[in-house]
This record gives structure tokens, C-alpha cells and sequence, in this order.
């Protein structure tokens, strides 16, 4: 977690950490201003299951938030989660963001194939 330094003394609010800003579009011409998360954010992706916020996190300039956004993908293990990890545990320039993403492909991946298992016919359920 991130921690936020109280400059102020005892008894004082902590300060929450500021949202960065960054430009993301599909093409040169359509970028837009995107604020990006903070840790309480990503909590509140990951208990409204939004995987497409989730992965746009895994940009975040902040290794972080990066790497909470990665295990929050891990816990929920949604298909479209498994290229963005995998590549984030190879090319994150962060070695705790890439270990994150790694313990988080590996939960995807092994959840997928125990879906994949239990849909097979003749499988006996879980007990």
C-alpha cells in the first residue's frame, strides 16, 4: 500500500495521494485527459468487477497502483485479463509490479483451467 506522510503532527488528517493525468487515445489525434487510479480506486474496480478499468490501470504511473490492479485481475480471473498480465509480468519495468503480474497470471491461468476442467463431461463436481 501506499503510505501518505503527515507533515502536520499528531492528530493531523494524512494526506491522500494526488490522481496523475495522463493522454490515451486509439489514434495520434484522439487523446483525452484520463485521471488515473489510486489504491482506493482500484478497490472499488475490483469490487465492481470492472476488468477494462482494472487493465487500463496496468499503465498507471505508479507501480502500486500497477501492481494492485494486476492481483485484483488475478482474484477475479476474466479471460481478457490473461494477454495484459502476461505482458505486464515480462515488460513492467518495476521488478514488484512484474512479480505481481506474474502471482496474478498464474491465479487466471489456474482458475481458467479449472473452469476449463469442470466443464468437461464425466467431470464429478467439486467437493
Amino acid at each position: 500500500m501506499l503510505s501518505s506522510t503527515n507533515t502536520d503532527g499528531p492528530g493531523s488528517p494524512a494526506v491522500r495521494p494526488q490522481r496523475h493525468i495522463y493522454r490515451r487515445g486509439a489514434n495520434a489525434g484522439d487523446d483525452q485527459e484520463i485521471a488515473m487510479a489510486t489504491l482506493d480506486d482500484i478497490d472499488t474496480l475490483r469490487d465492481g468487477r470492472d476488468i477494462d478499468g482494472l487493465i487500463r490501470a496496468l499503465d498507471d504511473t505508479d507501480e502500486h497502483v500497477r501492481a494492485q490492479a494486476a492481483l485484483s485481475l488475478g482474484t477475479i480471473a476474466d479471460p481478457k485479463a490473461r494477454e495484459p498480465l502476461d505482458r505486464m509480468r515480462n515488460e513492467d519495468p518495476s521488478p514488484s509490479a512484474r512479480e505481481a503480474a506474474g502471482t496474478a497470471y498464474k491465479w487466471l491461468v489456474g482458475r481458467l483451467q479449472e473452469v476449463e476442467v469442470s466443464r468437461r463431461p464425466g467431470t464429478p463436481p467439486n467437493r
